[in-house]
């Protein structure tokens, strides 16, 4: 499988009258210039570039007006305003594939009816009791209806406002492949909008089977019989560069077009025009946007924008049939090929021309058991204990280090260190009898309430971090001397200022990432300054390539992450890289510490300078040691964010799968497993919707304090169905909602589950999903774990279990029908069309009366049950 990318980065600069040639944000601060067309820039959190340009429209009948705009995004590809640029402001709703969040698997679009919908980017969720209505995900109280469940040609929405929105009601509205009488529709394009006072506007579609928009017919009324008297006509063009389809599951989409001019009309007159001139250079990019009046003469300023299109690079990749890259291609001449072993999935070889060849063996469990360098004639095997903790590392010359460990997994000997003593039962370090060279006097280190480090100074530096609202690093303030370095975060764009001998030096680095590996960093927009970024087995950084030179810098570290000489394996004494290095995480070169989403590890010493937050295996006595980095397996686990390695069920999943079908299956179940037991992890720091931050911090300290007892229940019996059941039964995949951990299992039978604090192991059925009615019930018994605490196991748990083995009328005993009102309570707060299973989660004793089949009923009818407690008495209650 071959995948191509292009990936330009374009620098924008905006220029009119009375805006600034050098920075947009002048012209966000002095307001809008006079004899200028306005506009807003934006900077986003992760970095991402926008300015939208309103477009300014007569109001319509009852102000019913389409709300369009010229919008553009650094992140976005070419689009149908060139590249970057869209018009924005119009509906649909389109086919998506499915995903593991919300379908536990992932498949493509298939014009068939397993597709789902999205309306407008956000997934919409089908009504469990009748198969024609859909809810937006997230809850803006709209009502989705289809005109059939199968193949629907149209849909209809109904917004809270009394708003009406018809999609795919006229053939120019709907997406085809290019056959078009297949009948395939990808996309429902908005066709019609009204309100409830019968203001309507209408928008037609080009016959090309791209479908932007031509016209907007608009202030009409249709109970006045009053017909459109304002109108917006787009002209698009046929580009030159554009390719002649896309594919979709072997379905052509044609793409190609842009606008190049939007007219404003009342009636046959021209109120105003929108003219688009663009660069076709290389690739089509707006250069300007005119206003011009009535007359065709009077206009604004023209709004300009200045790119930088030079900055280009490729990314080119080959996969297997697990979707593992076993060959890339960065920058057009710049190859790296990877293989993987058969067994355990971890690459054996990696190696770009005759620069980097390192291979890589293991053995049936995944430890890895030797490692070379081919290029530099290096090599080192290594050797374990009975716990698989690392003991020994030889290189090819013979030298050593070895490793000694009491029970509780601390580090007592380390041949190139010396000898650890620690605190009387505890698991914190006394004294290190060591060389000087080998060890630096760790600095004095302050934290935040989270326990994540704030700042790190000795008498000549200090290294301060400040933290966003999800607790990773945001920026950092780096004072050495006389010289001051302040950077500020993104994923995807970096900016620094240096303060140095009476001197600001600025600097902004883009990082490019393919997947989840940043392949190439671009400083100042200077393509000659790329620099592509290669990875080992443990992704760290090995070696990057400077795109002017072609000059390969090697990198190289010893077991424990501690940077050694690329050359010869002799270990720098001093300083480190800067940057990123081992694992990805960042390298504080002054204190010879590595950061790791703000705790600290120490690689010269093996361990951790903090203890974890979380204790993630109870039953492991390794892991209960908290200053422990990877349970002593460096070369197996890696820590990507300082507090839950990964060490996943991927053999497990792997064997079962073998069994079954064969090699491709056995990769799908060990990614499946091994992602079951990430999501359990993570489930320990989940919280429930709706909280704010103290909220959410109080729940958490609940989850292991009050609620200790089945918080670690419920987390050790998910993973033995996720380990031991999953290699047995088949498992679906773990989801997080609502701060509740659902894991499907065929384990239990239909109907079937468990709940023990937040975590809900349940039938296969089972979907995170309040329209489930497992989930709608369990969700139920979180909520008493909540607020029972330790009580919870002794009135709840103990007795359902009871009830459900041996007793019978389970679903009307007081415990369950408490739990179904507290999650009705809950789920109809935030969403009032929800339906609800009055049979299977009854709220009182004599729903049980109702039939079956009449299960599912909406709020608007639960007033009208004749068997149910009345709604104020729930809400009440």
């Amino acid at each position: 499988m071959k995948h191509t990318y292009l990936i330009i980065l374009i620098y924008c600069s905006l220029t009119a009258s009375a805006i600034s040639n050098n920075s947009i944000a002048k012209s966000v601060t002095n307001g809008y210039a006079v004899g200028t067309i306005a506009g807003q820039a934006n900077v986003t959190p992760t970095g991402c570039a926008t300015y939208t340009i309103p477009l300014d429209l007569p109001k319509g009948c009852g102000e019913l007006t389409p709300e369009l705009s010229i919008t553009y995004n650094s992140m976005s590809n070419i689009g149908n305003m060139g590249w970057g640029f869209s018009l924005e402001g119009l509906s649909s709703i389109t086919r998506v594939p499915c995903d593991l969040f919300h379908d536990n698997q992932v498949t493509a679009v298939n014009f068939s009816d397993t597709d789902n919908y999205a309306l407008d980017g956000i997934r919409l969720l089908r009504n469990s009791s009748n198969d024609t209505v859909f809810y937006p995900e997230i809850n803006n109280f709209a009502r989705v209806v289809s005109v059939s469940p199968t193949n629907p040609q149209k849909f209809t929405v109904y917004s809270p406002d009394g708003t009406i929105t018809q999609y795919g009601y006229t053939s120019d509205s709907q997406v085809q492949g290019t056959n078009e009488d297949t009948g395939k529709v990808l996309t429902w394009k908005a066709n019609r909008v009204s309100d409830s006072n019968g203001n309507y506007y209408t928008i037609t579609y080009s016959e090309t089977s791209d479908r932007f928009p031509t016209k907007i017919n608009y202030s009409a009324n249709s109970k006045g019989g009053i017909e459109p008297t304002l109108s917006v006509e787009f002209s698009f063009s046929r580009s030159s560069f554009a390719t002649d389809a896309a594919y979709i599951n072997s379905t052509a989409i044609k793409t190609g077009s842009y606008l190049y001019e939007i007219k404003i009309n009342k009636g046959t007159k021209c109120l105003r025009k929108y003219d688009l001139t663009y660069n076709n250079s290389i690739y089509p990019i707006l250069q300007s946007i005119k206003l011009t009046g009535s007359d065709g003469i009077t206009s604004y300023n023209p709004t300009t924008f200045t790119w930088n299109t030079s900055t280009e690079t490729t990314y080119d990749s080959q996969t297997d049939a697990a979707n593992r890259p076993t060959m890339y291609t960065l920058g057009g001449d710049k190859t790296i090929k990877r293989a993987y072993d058969i067994n355990t999935g971890r690459p054996t070889r990696i190696n770009n021309a005759s620069q980097i060849i390192h291979t890589y063996s293991y053995d049936c469990l995944g430890n890895m058991l030797s490692h070379s360098d081919s290029i530099n004639n290096q090599s080192e095997t290594f050797r374990y204990d009975n716990l698989y903790r690392l003991i020994k590392v030889r290189q090819a010359n013979n030298s050593y280090d070895e490793y000694q460990y009491d029970g509780a997994g601390n580090l007592l000997f380390k041949s190139s260190l010396g000898t650890l003593n620690y605190l009387d039962e505890s698991n914190k370090i006394d004294f290190i009898n060591a060389d000087s060279t080998h060890l630096k006097q760790w600095p004095t280190i302050e934290y935040s309430s989270f326990n994540k480090v704030t700042k790190i100074k000795n008498s000549l530096s200090s290294y301060s971090i400040r933290y966003g609202l999800d607790q990773e690093p945001e920026s950092t303030t780096d004072m050495f001397a006389a010289i001051i370095t302040k950077k500020i975060f993104g994923k995807y764009y970096d900016s620094s200022n240096t303060y140095s001998d009476g001197e600001f030096i600025k600097s902004n680095i883009c990082h490019i990432f393919a997947g989840d590996k940043e392949i190439c960093t671009v400083e100042n927009g200077n393509i000659n300054g790329d620099l592509y970024k290669y990875y080992d087995a443990m992704g760290s950084v090995i070696g990057t390539i400077k795109q002017s030179t072609g000059k390969l810098t090697e990198y190289s570290y010893d077991a424990w992450g501690r940077a050694r000489d690329a050359k010869n394996w002799t270990r720098y004494t001093m300083h480190y890289p800067d940057g990123a290095g081992y694992c990805g995480h960042e390298y504080i070169s002054n204190y010879q510490i590595i950061n790791m989403s703000g705790r600290m590890y120490d690689p010269i010493v093996g361990r951790f300078i903090s203890p974890d937050p979380h204790v993630q295996d109870p039953s492991n006595s390794q892991n209960l040691n908290r200053y422990v980095y990877c349970l002593n397996n460096p070369l197996k686990y890696t820590d990507p964010t300082g507090e839950f390695f990964i060490i996943d069920d991927f053999l497990i999943g792997m064997v079962k799968g073998l069994v079954k079908g064969g090699w491709k299956r056995g990769w799908k179940e060990a990614a499946k497993l091994s992602s079951n037991s990430a999501k359990i992890w993570a489930g320990l720091i989940a919280t429930g919707a709706g909280r704010n931050f103290w909220t959410a911090s109080l729940e958490l300290l609940s989850r292991f304090t009050y609620q200790s007892i089945q918080t670690t229940i419920g987390f050790t019996l998910m993973h033995g169905y996720n380990s031991i059941g999953g290699a047995i039964n088949e498992t679906g995949y773990v989801r997080t909602r609502y701060g509740a951990v659902v894991l499907p299992t065929r384990a239990l039978g239909i109907g079937k589950a468990f709940t023990s604090g937040n975590y809900i192991t349940a039938n296969i059925k089972t979907k995170a999903d309040p329209n489930n009615p497992t989930f709608q019930h369990e969700y139920g018994h979180y909520l008493q774990s909540l607020q029972l605490g330790p009580a919870y196991t002794s009135f709840i748990s103990i007795p359902s279990l009871l009830n459900a083995a041996i007793g019978d009328n389970h679903k009307t005993q007081p415990y369950e029908m408490d739990a179904n009102r507290r999650s009705f309570k809950f789920f109809h707060n935030k969403y009032p069309a929800l339906a609800w299973y009055f049979f299977s989660n009854p709220l009182y004793c004599k729903q049980i009366k109702r039939s079956k089949e009449s299960d599912n009923i909406s709020q608007q009818d639960f007033n009208n049950n004749p068997y149910s407690m009345g709604y104020n008495e729930i809400y009440n209650w």
